[in-house]
């Protein structure tokens, strides 16, 4: 059993912010089409404007809307440093995809269509290059293609292509800091949803699970003995499961009230696990909810009612900032979509953890 008290505390000052990357060196801070640096993130005043994405005079005038920004999906997806010496990021904004390096904005060549990277699902391996995949509606089952970028370069190269109605689209790319693998979680129906790795980038890849919902998933989580994840199932029953490294057998850790869009490393097998307000079918009721999973024992910290604006206007979710593994100390939250809550921070303080 899981046993832990737990308090929320507003972040009144980040109101309309989103706190993007965090690591030892400070943080990213967004706003609008605007990103900051800071060392203190809780005090604006000391924020620095770090890069602001140009934008036609009447798209800047929608962004002072919040619906027609919903909308129009105008808000950054990823900010994700590559290197810290002379900051390089990788940013992903809309459909557009850039590199941060030498004080510009240098937006990525190479990409043949329009599409976004769903958040944190961008894998830099230890070479400091990216892997990343496309996500875009693709109702014909289109081919779909996995980038890579090299460092210190801005034209990505198609390194893997899943064919013609094998999937809908790529929910994610990720970096196995222990094996030095990268994973790919895709979906949406049947044989569409699955799990595979690659341990050659991409020269040839492994299946690990597929062809149901019970394999798909949007994020992983890597610890020393297991892979973590939560379905993002919109028929079935949404569970939380758990890969041992060593054979592949999937466990089952608990069921939870929706499909995970986000997951958040806190600790070694300590983990928070987001649920999306969607409305799906398997959503009994239509809220965002907040999960810790310590090893095998789970539980439900709190859950939020979706605004009253439907999906097509973006569902309700909660964020994580990308970067460093959160500590006890800094364990921030940034609330979408949500009654009340949309656009506002909170820390989460957890009492009783043994870490």
């Amino acid at each position: 059993m899981l046993n832990t008290t737990f308090k929320f505390i507003s972040m009144e000052n980040l109101d309309g912010y989103c706190i993007e990357w965090k690591d030892s060196e400070g943080y990213i801070v967004s706003h609008k089409n605007k990103l900051y640096t800071s060392k203190n993130i809780y005090d604006i005043g000391s924020f620095k404007l770090l890069a602001e994405i140009s934008l036609p005079l009447w798209v800047q005038m929608l962004l002072k809307i919040r619906i027609a920004q919903r909308a129009l999906r105008i808000f950054f997806y990823n900010v994700i440093k590559i290197q810290d010496e002379s900051l390089m990021l990788l940013i992903s904004f809309g459909n557009k995809l850039f590199v941060y390096k030498n004080g510009e904005l240098v937006e990525i060549t190479g990409i043949d269509k329009k599409f976004k990277i769903l958040r944190g699902g961008c894998a830099i391996d230890n070479e400091g290059g990216a892997f990343f995949g496309e996500y875009f509606s693709n109702y014909e089952r289109l081919p779909v293609n996995i980038y890579y970028l090299k460092k210190n370069e801005t034209n990505a190269d198609v390194v893997y292509t899943f064919p013609r109605g094998e999937i809908r689209h790529v929910h994610g790319l990720f970096w196995d800091p222990y094996t030095f693998d990268i994973w790919c979680t895709t979906g949406d129906i049947g044989r569409e949803c699955k799990i595979i790795k690659s341990s050659n980038k991409f020269k040839t890849i492994e299946t690990v699970g597929s062809g149901d919902e019970t394999w798909r998933a949007v994020s992983l989580i890597f610890t020393s003995t297991h892979i973590y994840y939560g379905m993002d199932a919109e028929f079935l029953i949404n569970k939380i499961y758990r890969i041992n490294r060593k054979n592949y057998l999937r466990e089952e850790i608990g069921t939870i009230d929706g499909p995970v869009y986000y997951s958040k490393k806190i600790y070694e097998n300590k983990i928070l696990f987001s649920v999306a307000a969607e409305g799906a079918p398997s959503q009994q009721l239509n809220n965002a909810s907040l999960w810790l999973v310590d090893d095998c024992n789970i539980l439900k910290l709190l859950d939020f009612k979706k605004d009253i604006y439907p999906n097509i206007l973006l569902p309700g979710t909660i964020h994580f900032p990308l970067g460093d593994q959160l500590s006890k100390d800094d364990l921030f939250i940034n609330f979408n979509c949500l009654s009340k809550l949309d656009q506002k921070n909170y820390k989460i303080v957890l009492d009783n953890l043994i870490y």
